[in-house]
């Protein structure tokens, strides 16, 4: 990590330099800690604060790197240790990134989740996924993946298509043609924001059970509680998001890593998690209501602005 250190830093000429040009390895680091930040309800004191409590902005330049084999050791650390565990698209994209750089290394109980039972042909849903890491891995591909890579941008963006219109479907009791027809725009930027959505495992480290964020619940989040995505009769009448729609999920984290012993015991149990009326959770002075179910998926999140 590259950084150039702040002016009140004890250090020579010749450490701030070498931290700006060579830095240091990440691992290295063992906490980060905030000072100077006096606690004050923003929520009630600046109406549209947009701004995650905390956060420190940290630009980085991407060089080209090749994070595959990255990203396939940290998958296997997580398996291996039996922590944090994968949600299925995550797994799904392990498989893949083992197909692209140890496919040597594929135990015969991985074969079974890769391939068709001929044992040659790899099953469609890993193949997308496969066909994905591999033009992230080589920025090209030739012809008969090129065709396959549209084919498979093409399903998704139909299936988000599908899942947008669906959940604006239920905003009103007008004809879908009527509600979008009001704000094109809205639809459109609706749609691009579904296509650009990846499912998130929203917890960290430690974890038993991790929650998975899917596109219907991002969407049921987003069509309803974020400004400037509400249709129908949700549009002004929904309480809403204070911050901006790309933050959600950063704050969903925050949130769940606080709560995931208590989400860990409910499922234990076999039973969902909810903080609801009365066990709601206040994070920067608004209350919010979540909702997890017994197999770790989010199904709804809102702020309750109380």
């Amino acid at each position: 990590m590259r950084f150039e250190p702040s002016k009140l830093c004890d250090l020579d000429d010749n450490q701030i330099e070498e931290l700006k040009k060579i830095g240091f390895n990440n691992k290295d680091i063992k906490t980060i800690y905030q000072s100077n930040t006096r606690y004050e309800n923003r929520y009630k004191k600046a109406v549209g604060y947009k701004d995650i409590p905390g956060t420190i902005e940290i630009k980085i330049k991407d060089n080209g790197y090749d994070y595959g084999p990255m990203m396939l050791k940290i998958y296997e650390s997580r398996i291996k240790k039996n922590s944090f565990p994968l949600i299925i698209e995550e797994y799904h994209k392990y498989l893949a990134l083992k197909l692209n750089y140890n496919e040597d290394g594929i135990t015969q109980e991985e074969k079974k989740e890769i391939y068709e039972k001929d044992s040659l042909t790899i099953k469609s849903h890993i193949y997308d996924v496969y066909i994905d890491t591999k033009y992230e891995k080589e920025g090209k591909l030739n012809e008969k993946n090129k065709k396959i890579f549209e084919e498979y941008l093409k399903r998704k963006t139909e299936i988000s298509k599908k899942a947008v219109d669906k959940e604006i479907d239920k905003s009103s009791s007008e004809a879908f043609h009527k509600i979008i027809g009001k704000d094109i725009k809205k639809y459109m930027k609706a749609l691009i924001l579904a296509a650009n959505f990846e499912p998130e495992n929203l917890s960290t480290y430690g974890a038993k059970h991790s929650v998975r964020l899917g596109l219907e619940a991002f969407l049921h989040i987003t069509l309803r509680h974020c400004q400037g995505y509400q249709f129908g009769d949700w549009d002004g009448k929904r309480t809403t998001f204070e911050y901006n729609t790309k933050d959600l999920i950063r704050i969903l984290k925050i949130i769940i890593e606080d709560c995931q012993k208590d989400i860990d015991i409910a499922i234990d149990k076999g039973g969902d998690f909810q903080l609801v009326k009365g066990t709601s959770y206040l994070y920067d002075g608004n209350y919010y209501s979540i909702h997890i179910d017994k197999n770790g998926n989010l199904i709804s999140f809102h702020p309750k602005n109380k």
